[in-house]
């Protein structure tokens, strides 16, 4: 039997601990409340993203995937996994990864951002465009950021402009 008050009280703990950049506390606190309550999908997926800033990848791997199984039709799985897959350098089941999950959610902006990202570093140049493309028409700012700094050409998919999606931005 699980204590789920205090599983939840852990779990506040450790996301306290993550958002004040203290990791590994983050992740020992998501696993006491793993502990109190093995079936708390949460816990696994906030431990996973602790592992991911401790830079442990096949740890935090194995977190999403536990998560994956737990709640197979939640995108965030599927697109953490595919982080920590393309930080461990493979971005080509890093973009399986962020397909699942935007085929789930196809309004998942950040995972067309992460998608991206990964075309990009496998040199999928025109598919990292487009991807990167609609993140940006979506609103996830970074991912214009990331064209400009690299350089990838602006297409106009959508007939949108950047100063349609950023009005204010000094371009």
């Amino acid at each position: 039997m699980s204590d789920n008050g205090t599983a939840n009280e852990m779990l506040r703990k450790g996301a306290s601990a993550l958002s004040d950049c203290r990791y590994a506390e983050s992740a020992d606190d998501f696993s006491h409340a793993i502990r109190l309550d093995p079936e708390f999908s949460l816990a696994y997926l906030s431990r996973g993203v602790a592992h991911l800033k401790l830079r442990k990848m096949q740890e935090a791997i194995d977190d999403f995937a536990r998560f994956i199984e737990m709640k197979p039709e939640d995108p965030r799985g599927y697109h953490m996994r595919g982080l920590a897959l393309m930080d461990s350098g493979n971005p080509q089941d890093a973009i399986n990864d962020f397909d699942r999950a935007l085929e789930i959610n196809p309004d998942y902006g950040v995972a067309y951002l992460s998608r991206g990202t990964a075309h990009s570093e496998a040199g999928n140049t025109e598919q990292a465009e487009k991807d990167l493309t609609i993140a940006t028409r979506m609103g996830e700012r970074i991912g214009f950021d990331f064209m400009m700094k690299y350089n990838i050409p602006w297409r106009d998919y959508a007939d949108v402009k950047e100063e349609d999606i950023f009005p204010d931005s000094e371009w």
